[in-house]
């Protein structure tokens, strides 16, 4: 069975990346990593990743353009987004991508706790 691909976007410095990535990694998937909405757009379509962790911390209006992008291009349509936050201090960024149907995954939780909640997000799957 192949890797499963899982792309996370995240505009910021790339101190939280390796926690993301061990996560990834755990679940036996593939972490891909974009820093902007060109790359992050060319990266799906090229590399068809089951999953996006989006992190919108950091540009809060970088995020919701991305997120708008993703939704609207034809590649990516179909790809589920999870919204990345940095904990209590984005409450107000988790609550808008809730109520946009985006479900969100802190970043600050404890490791264990995280890969639960991504797997619980990631798609099934298939069995053959």
């Amino acid at each position: 069975m192949s890797a499963r691909k899982i792309l996370v976007i995240d505009d910021s410095s790339y101190e939280i990346c390796p926690y993301v990535k061990t996560c990834v990694e755990i679940l036996q998937g593939k972490p891909l990593f974009a820093r902007d909405t060109g790359n992050a757009i060319s990266i799906a379509e090229e590399e068809k990743p089951e999953a996006i962790l989006l992190d919108v911390s950091t540009a809060e209006a970088f995020g919701r353009e991305l997120a708008r992008s993703l939704k609207d291009h034809p590649s990516t349509v179909h790809i589920p987004v999870t919204v990345l936050t940095h904990g209590d201090e984005d409450e107000k960024i988790a609550d808008e991508a809730r109520r946009q149907n985006y479900p969100c995954l802190s970043k600050r939780l404890p490791p264990q706790d995280f890969i639960n909640r991504l797997q619980a997000l990631l798609p099934q799957q298939q069995s053959g």
